[in-house]
C-alpha cells in the first residue's frame, strides 16, 4: 500500500521550491545559440538557448528588455543570457529567466562598433551637416617623428622613432 500520494501540482511545487533554494541558479550565465526566437505582442521575447549538447526554453519579460537587451536578437545569434532558471509551475518545465542578453564573440564587437558610429553621429563626426554653424572648421593634424634624443625628420622608416601628432582647428575657405 502507498504511504503518500501526491498530486501533479504539489509535486511541480516542491521542485519550483528546490530550484529556488539552489543559489546557482538564481543568477547564472549561460551561452548558446538562439532559436525559436519570438517576439510577443506583450513585449515578452520567448525563445530558446542551444548548444550541441542541448537546449533550454527561456524567456525574457518586457520590463528587462530596456535595460537588459541592446540589440534586435534573432535565431543564429550566438549570446550570453543571464537571469535565473525557474520552473514554470503550470507546466512543471524549468526554463531561463534572462534579465540581459549580450552577443558573444564577434557580435558584441559588432555592437560596440555600431555604438560607436551612433555616438559619432551625434557628434557630427561621420557626416557633414550644411546647415551646421560648424561647416567651415575642420580638423587638421601636425605630425612628426622623434627619436629617444628628440632629433625630427626622418625621411625614411626608422624603428627606434615615434610618431607625436597633434590636432588642431582650421577655419575659412581652406577648411576641408
Amino acid at each position: 500500500m502507498m504511504k503518500h500520494v501526491y498530486s501533479v501540482g504539489q509535486v511541480n511545487t516542491y521542485i519550483k521550491n528546490m530550484f529556488a533554494q539552489d543559489f546557482m541558479l538564481r543568477k547564472i550565465s549561460i551561452k548558446g545559440e538562439i532559436s525559436n526566437c519570438k517576439y510577443h505582442n506583450s513585449g515578452h521575447i520567448y525563445f530558446s538557448i542551444k548548444d550541441g549538447t542541448g537546449t533550454m526554453a527561456a524567456v525574457m519579460f518586457a520590463g528587462n528588455r530596456k535595460n537588459g537587451l541592446k540589440f534586435r536578437m534573432q535565431d543564429g545569434d550566438h549570446v550570453v543570457v543571464t537571469g535565473s532558471v525557474e520552473v514554470y509551475e503550470r507546466d512543471g518545465r524549468y526554463q531561463m529567466y534572462a534579465r540581459e542578453i549580450s552577443p558573444d564573440g564577434a557580435g558584441a564587437l559588432f555592437l560596440k562598433y555600431e555604438a560607436l558610429k551612433k555616438n559619432l553621429r551625434k557628434w557630427e563626426c561621420l557626416h557633414r551637416n550644411i546647415n551646421s554653424p560648424y561647416q567651415n572648421i575642420s580638423k587638421a593634424w601636425h605630425c612628426y617623428r622623434t627619436d629617444r634624443s628628440g632629433d625630427t625628420g626622418y625621411p625614411q622608416y626608422q624603428p627606434q622613432a615615434q610618431s607625436l601628432c597633434t590636432a588642431y582647428f582650421v577655419s575659412g575657405a581652406c577648411a576641408g
